[in-house]
């Protein structure tokens, strides 16, 4: 699986939640096998992973980057700056 597929797993398994997902991540989680080929994909189109290239950099300067965000009409949003605008 890839990293983007790896990382909406987790996105999504643990409903957005940070520390959970870093704490899946370090202890190298073993992943539903029926659910991996669900992550890649079309799946993944409509976010950007911390790995992508397109990901801003002034976000990977944060204590704790988001490590997904949403692309909503093409522009991407980040749902903490979203909830407290």
């Amino acid at each position: 699986m890839t990293k983007k597929g790896v990382l909406l797993y987790l996105y999504v398994k643990y409903n957005k939640v940070w520390d959970l997902m870093y704490e899946a991540m370090l202890n190298k989680e073993k992943m539903d096998k029926g659910l991996e080929m669900e992550f890649e994909g079309e799946r993944g189109n409509g976010f950007v992973c911390l790995t992508d290239e397109e990901y801003p950099q002034e976000y990977k300067k944060l204590d704790k980057p988001p490590f997904i965000l949403e692309r909503i009409d093409g522009k991407l949003v980040d749902e903490q700056i979203r909830l407290n605008s």
